[in-house]
């Protein structure tokens, strides 16, 4: 009854299984698409981060890591034994 002008009454390429494939191809397509781009992003971000890495800051300017003296006139100045300007001058002069 149907096999009039391609429609066969099944799921052809003119029935709705031939167009829900496409939309279905189409969307798989693009989902496959966008893995592989985030893939490669990931993989550059990954290499460029072993190539180059962050440099570390210098063993003067490091939180916890300063200089003996430093940290000796940062002590004297806590304790009172150096005025303020004289700590400035001093830090100044050490860094």
């Amino acid at each position: 009854m149907w096999n009039t002008y391609g429609h066969d009454g099944g799921f052809g390429m003119d029935g709705l299984g031939w167009t829900l494939g496409m939309g279905l191809h189409g969307i798989f397509g693009l989902a496959f698409v966008f893995i592989l781009t985030a893939a490669f992003v990931l993989l550059v971000g990954y290499l460029w981060r072993l190539v180059a890495p962050i440099p570390a800051a210098p063993e003067s300017r490091r939180p916890g890591g300063s200089e003996p003296a430093l940290a000796a006139l940062e002590l004297r100045y806590a304790r009172g034994e150096v005025e303020r300007e004289e700590y400035i001058q001093k830090r100044q002069d050490l860094m």
